[in-house]
């Protein structure tokens, strides 16, 4: 239809019979009836025989400003096949999008390669390079798992073989200084990265797991830079298991290195269970006041008759207040947020971790770690402008991101293919030491000799 009757070529027709299998799997497992006038001929009119389909009209999703689901009961008669097997109970509030995309793909296939490790992730976000080839698709042509015998981490695509966490060549033109790890990094370079004696990399699932949530819950900071305050950042392994109720070894496996089933469907692994609810909170909200006489003193209401709630302390761990948790807030609950994603202090001790957060409120919290995309350095500049954003940090290997990899050398006046350095900007001595601060970094100080130990100096700078 597509090629006949617009003229396009295979991609967009290969494009537009992906999403109309999307709809009809979705009709076919959950009742809904998306595809109920499909298909319609006319040019003039969207094969659909309906309006487009919007995902977040019923499905939550932060990233677009969507904090409400709809229940099943409340979807329009015509989008429902009334009886249908699959067709949830009428009081059935729908999960948010990103939630009910992994979940069921990991659920019913999750590509495991030969060590467990989930290939879903890399067959969606995207196992394609910048030269636009397809090689090692975790799928082959035929519908096979492309990496059943094999490692995905092998695969090349917009993270697996691509960054500083991932490119098995990242260390030929690194970022020359070391990585300053704490418990959990450690124990992810030893056991993880390095596998059979080669240099694999992470997958996205040791950082995407239950293990960034739990620590960011247990955050209560009053120093973000310095990590002072309360944290289980700076603690051994043995440590962070017991604070999250676990054995070492669980800890191991199904937080930190979470792995698939290698046969059948997942029902239960460490990488499905990266969605549970962690009961975390967004905020302190006030108690209804009253008035001389005890009537409620509450905020005016909106269009729709809605009252804004006061926030009483931004911060989760504040004591005045009733704190409520995410799942109140938005239904989208915490995806997105910084209470749902990784964090460079999950793995990095200071001064190499993310900002305070609160600056973003509610998408980062007083007391805890703002996102790396969101975090700050010396001089306001971004965490991004000079290490790159995340799932593409410098140094990129160039078989797979050419453009990264020769963005860097254009940056460092040396030509190098690591984060920017300091002579990207400053005029520097020798060692690559911004040598024109003397209020900073005196001639005869330490950090005059030492490129490592002044860009640790730099990092505290904010």
């Amino acid at each position: 239809f597509w090629k006949e009757v617009h003229g396009s070529g295979d991609w967009f027709a290969e494009l537009k019979a992906a999403a109309v299998s999307i709809l009809e799997i979705h009709d076919d497992h959950h009742g809904t009836n998306f595809l109920g006038n499909w298909p319609k001929g006319s040019t003039v009119q969207s094969r659909l025989g309906r309006d487009p389909i919007l995902c977040q009209d019923c499905h939550a999703d932060n990233i677009i400003g969507r904090f409400f689901s709809k229940k099943a009961g409340e979807m329009e008669a015509k989008d429902i096949q009334k009886g249908h097997s699959g067709l949830p109970s009428a009081d059935h509030l729908i999960s948010p999008l990103t939630e009910a995309i992994h979940s069921a793909h990991q659920r019913k296939n999750p590509l495991p390669d030969s060590q467990g490790f989930a290939g879903g992730c890399q067959l969606c976000h995207p196992s394609h390079r910048s030269d636009r080839t397809l090689n090692d698709f975790p799928i082959t042509k035929d519908g096979k798992n492309h990496f059943a015998s094999g490692d995905i981490r092998d695969s090349k695509g917009c993270f697996t073989g691509r960054d500083a966490h991932a490119g098995p060549r990242r260390n030929r033109s690194g970022a020359e200084t070391r990585s300053d790890l704490n418990a959990v990094g450690h124990y992810l370079l030893l056991e993880v990265m390095k596998s059979g004696g080669a240099d694999k990399g992470l997958y996205c699932t040791n950082c995407h797991n239950r293990l960034s949530r739990e620590l960011y819950k247990a955050d209560h900071l009053s120093d973000a830079v310095q990590q002072k305050g309360r944290t289980l950042r700076d603690q051994p392994l043995d440590r962070i298991a017991e604070a999250a109720g676990v054995s070492l070894q669980e800890l191991k496996d199904d937080y930190i290195n979470p792995k698939s089933p290698r046969q059948g469907d997942d029902t239960g692994s460490g990488v499905l269970r990266s969605w549970d609810r962690t009961g975390q909170s967004i905020a302190a909200i006030a108690r209804i006041n009253a008035d001389d006489q005890g009537n409620p003193i509450l905020t005016p209401a909106d269009e729709d008759g809605d009252r804004s709630v006061i926030i009483e302390d931004a911060d989760p761990d504040g004591t005045l207040g009733v704190p409520v948790s995410y799942d109140a807030a938005t239904h989208g609950r915490d995806y997105w947020l910084a209470a749902g994603e990784p964090h460079c202090a999950d793995c990095h001790q200071p001064p190499f971790v993310e900002s305070m957060g609160g600056g973003a409120f509610p998408i980062d919290q007083p007391g805890k770690y703002a996102l790396m995309r969101y975090s700050k350095g010396h001089a306001g500049i971004t965490c991004q402008g000079c290490h790159e954003s995340m799932h593409g940090l410098y140094p990129v290997d160039p078989e797979v991101d050419i453009t990264g990899y020769q963005q860097a050398a254009l940056l460092n006046q040396d030509g190098a293919h690591g984060p920017v350095k300091c002579g990207a900007c400053h005029q520097v001595n020798k060692n690559g030491v911004p040598s024109r601060h003397q209020d900073k970094i005196d001639r005869k100080s330490s950090l005059w000799k030492s490129y490592e130990e002044a860009v640790k100096f730099q990092h505290t700078l904010r």
